[in-house]
């Protein structure tokens, strides 16, 4: 039996993108014998981006009907019939030569960031990755150092990916410096690390078993799915109505069928419809 394959993309406000990703990769796998979906991601609020929470909710959204799971950046397009998407012994760093670094590895590997492919079982026993990093950077230092730590094995397979042209706008003002935001992530990472060698177990409290989040919509795309979520710190008690509201590159999809509301780790919990007696206008409570 074929391992079936979800490729899991982090999205948002990337429109210029996603047409263009979502035909080359199935340019790139149809006729491998592979069987894949791709799963666009989408943040659907207006909260400071978060990668690594969109990552581990698309895990959780895919976990029981996939057997692998490749997440992979959506300005990441195979360039090279080497750029292998078959099924890893535990975990394999696919954008090892990419366009923008002129397609030299890293060496010695410190992170795994781009295009990476995790089993099952490795994707569970790192946890995941961390929901604690916004905006942009260290996510990708984080996940190498926790297959470190569990003893999960990475491979670097040899394709080359095009970069697609982008600033670095996660949801922040462009007049933010994007190296700040980086180098925020980075002393929170080094902070993480320094209470693991210290005996704390950082690990299995910030991770997919841990994220929280409602699907706000999901719609086909093809054959593949676009979902929006929407994601909260701590209990869920209040909606605000319009914040949670998928893009319109999601509303814009022709050959989708009407999006549904629900949750996952949220118990299922569902929003009110328009005119009944627990709607308002600026608030909904969610059950």
């Amino acid at each position: 039996m074929n391992k079936k394959l979800a490729i899991i993309v982090p999205y948002r406000d990337r429109e210029e993108h996603i047409e263009k990703f979502i035909p080359a990769i199935e340019n790139h796998l149809d006729g491998t014998g592979i069987e894949y979906q791709i799963w666009v991601v989408e943040q659907g609020n207006n909260m400071l981006f978060n990668k690594g929470l969109l990552m581990n909710a698309g895990y959780d959204l895919t976990s029981e009907a996939f057997d692998y799971f490749c997440f992979h950046d959506v300005d990441l397009l195979p360039e090279t019939t080497e750029c292998f998407y078959s099924y890893p012994d535990s975990v394999a760093h696919l954008s090892t030569f990419v366009q923008q670094y002129r397609y030299k590895p890293q060496y010695p590997l410190t992170f795994i960031g781009g295009v990476a492919l995790f089993s099952k079982d490795a994707f569970e026993k790192t946890g995941g990755y961390s929901n604690g990093y916004l905006h942009w950077g260290a996510e990708d230092s984080d996940i190498y150092w926790r297959t470190q730590i569990k003893d999960v094995s990475v491979e670097q397979r040899p394709g080359k990916y095009l970069s697609l042209v982008h600033d670095k706008r996660h949801g922040y003002d462009k007049g933010s410096p994007n190296k700040s935001w980086a180098t925020h992530n980075m002393a929170r990472f080094g902070q993480i690390k320094r209470k693991q060698e210290k005996g704390e177990d950082v690990i299995s409290g910030d991770g997919f078993r841990s994220v929280e989040y409602v699907v706000v919509g999901k719609r086909k795309w093809g054959q593949h799915m676009w979902v929006a979520i929407d994601f909260y710190d701590g209990e869920l008690e209040e909606y605000e109505y319009g914040r949670g509201a998928p893009s319109f590159s999601f509303n814009m999809r022709k050959d989708a069928p009407p999006p549904f509301a629900g949750g996952t780790r949220t118990t299922n919990r569902t929003r009110p419809q328009a005119g009944s007696k627990k709607f308002s206008r600026n608030r909904l409570k969610i059950k």
